[in-house]
């Protein structure tokens, strides 16, 4: 009977070690969630050419944030009241070309959103 084992001259150490570019870091406790209460789960992001997020959440729905210039210079985005829905089917995926935004759906395949 075999059994396998992780180390050993097979296998990496167990744990693995986290040096190098896997090594802990705190480049992520300044960042800034954005729009935790109206984007559930979002699966995708993407700029179009204007400058605005594009967001897919995993309910289907298409959202659009503006950037906004606060004072001190600071980024902010305005979010959009319409919405798109390219539901029912979970999105996987999409791709922002020019005005059009492609979006991969487990149930319908690929579908094709105009953006302007």
């Amino acid at each position: 009977r075999a059994a396998l084992f992780t180390g050993g001259p097979n296998g990496s150490a167990f744990p693995a070690a986290l040096v190098g570019v896997f090594e802990s870091n705190r480049r992520l406790r300044g960042a800034t969630l954005l729009f935790t209460e109206e984007v559930v789960g979002s699966e995708c992001v993407g700029v179009a050419p204007n400058g605005d997020l594009l967001m897919l959440d995993r309910n289907g729905f298409v959202f659009r944030a503006t950037p906004q210039q606060r004072k001190g210079g600071a980024l902010a985005y305005e979010l959009s009241k319409e919405r798109h829905y390219v539901g029912p089917g979970r999105p996987l995926g999409f791709h922002v070309a020019g005005e059009w935004l492609y979006v991969c759906c487990s149930l319908k395949g690929l579908l094709r959103l105009h953006l302007g």
